[in-house]
């Protein structure tokens, strides 16, 4: 563990710390993370992937989750459906 300088209070505080014990200013390992929208696990600025559920990390800093890809698909088939029996009528 290594002791880093916080940037607001000046005080020494450890590499792993996600926020100053001090003043309570976000660290700099927290000022480069984000969080999956799924889970809330911490993730790094450049993640593609949350090891905490599987989600695919959009450009967005946003985690997409399946249930957007299933609605979509469901819309399509359901458009599918009514068209096909619009021209059957």
């Amino acid at each position: 563990m290594a002791l880093v300088e916080c940037t607001d209070c000046r005080h020494d505080i450890s590499d792993k710390a996600l926020d100053c014990p001090f003043c309570g200013c976000p660290s700099l390992k927290r000022q480069m993370l984000k969080e999956c929208v799924d889970c809330g696990k911490p993730l790094s600025k450049t993640a593609s992937l949350c090891l905490g559920c599987g989600g695919i990390v959009d450009t967005l800093k946003r985690v997409s989750s399946s249930s957007s890809f299933s609605l979509l698909s469901l819309c399509l088939i359901m458009i599918t459906l009514f068209l096909a029996y619009k021209i059957m009528v």
